[in-house]
């Protein structure tokens, strides 16, 4: 399995899709990145400390199910 940071390889200052992208929400664009990888939520949480529940979240486009910032 790649590194997480090799998971996810684009550049920070890119905001949207990739050019000639289909996808239609960061949830999707993310999730399909992570099942790309043969990553399953639990690794993805573990490697980046956030939580299974807001991975979950996230990967659903439910932003305001999220906690709220500290």
């Amino acid at each position: 399995r790649a590194p997480l940071d090799r998971a996810f390889s684009f550049p920070v200052f890119w905001v949207g899709f990739p050019p000639g992208s289909d996808m239609s929400s960061v949830g999707q664009f993310l999730r399909e990145k992570r099942e790309a990888r043969r990553m399953s939520v639990a690794e993805i949480a573990r490697a980046t400390r956030v939580p299974t529940s807001s991975v979950e979240r996230i990967e659903a486009d439910q932003f305001d199910e999220l906690p709220a910032e500290v």
